[in-house]
Formats: C-alpha cells, structure tokens, sequence
C-alpha cells in the first residue's frame, strides 16, 4: 500500500497561478516542465528523479540512472536539459507496463548526471538516501572497491 497526498486549492488565484506555471489539476496525464527560470530547471529534474526515478548499481558494478512518467513528452524534455548540460547522447524513451522511463547507463555518463544534480546543492533540498547511495558508488570506483548492490 502507498501513502497518499493530495492538495486542494480553493483560491482562484492561486489555481490560476499554478496554471500558468504549468501545474495543472491531473498530473498523471498532463505532465510538462514548468515554465520557471532557467536557473531552477535542474531543480525540478532532482525532484522528479527523487520522486520518480533514481541511480541504481547494477550486479556488474555499473550505474544505472532512470526517471520513469505516465507521459512520454516529460521526459524528452529532461532528455534534452541532460543531453546540453551533461553532454549526453539521446537515447530511446522505453515504454512498459503503461510507463515510460529514461534510462541512462554507465558509471561516467550517470556521473555527470549525478553532478548536474547536486554540485552547489544544499542539504535538504534532495533526498540524502539517493544523494548517498550515488555518492557512494562513485566513491568505490574512485577507490577500486566495489558497491554493494
């Protein structure tokens, strides 16, 4: 079983706001990247990587980095923020069990994803068990140890 949440917005005002901005009322079925600074982009792609995706180790020592979506046009969005501020190459958006998901692998290129994300990043505006569990990987290889999976 899940938790749930939900946020109910009963001024106009701010309905309105948040509409513009680009936060509708379904998220599961009309997600795009907000329309905000430039600046606050790479934010964003953290929460969702938080909320939805992550870095995984996989058996042979190798990182993996995912954000998974109900909608395909989320994730070419953050495909192309990854590809010019990591300098990465596009890859195929895969569809399973009514999911799509942005996969990245390789320890170099999840390594560049991993830092777009959290260099200059203050504690607590991420999950630190995600932060760590990269962190630590990254931190094998740089040693020559393995992570455990």
């Amino acid at each position: 079983t899940y938790n749930l949440c939900m946020l109910i917005i009963y001024r106009d005002k701010l309905a309105d706001d948040l509409l513009k901005l680009g936060i509708g009322n379904n998220k599961s079925v009309e997600v795009k990247l907000p329309k905000i600074k430039p600046d606050l982009i790479r934010d964003v792609v953290r929460g969702m990587s938080d909320g939805d995706g992550g870095f995984h180790v996989t058996e042979k020592n190798n990182m993996r980095f995912c954000i998974a979506s109900s909608t395909i046009e989320i994730l070419q969005e953050i495909q192309i923020i990854l590809m010019k501020e990591c300098n990465l190459d596009e890859i195929k958006i895969r569809f399973y069990k009514n999911c799509y998901s942005l996969n990245y692998q390789g320890n170099e290129r999840c390594k560049k994803i991993f830092h777009y994300l959290y260099d200059n990043v203050e504690e607590g505006l991420y999950l630190s068990r995600k932060y760590n569990y990269a962190k630590t990987h990254f931190s094998n290889l740089k040693n020559n140890t393995t992570c455990p999976v």
